[in-house]
């Protein structure tokens, strides 16, 4: 986040969201699956 970005009054703070930590390898492996999925989902 920017040191100027100043966060709104009563939302949760941003070091304070769990976020999810990718699998570099996993992703690659599954690759074509994660695509195959993403174009049914958004038919792109």
């Amino acid at each position: 986040m920017h040191s100027q970005t100043v966060e709104k009054a009563g939302r949760k703070p941003l070091k304070d969201v769990k976020t999810m930590k990718d699998d570099a390898a996993a992703v690659e492996k599954e690759s074509e699956a994660i695509k195959a999925r993403y174009t049914k989902i958004f038919r792109i």
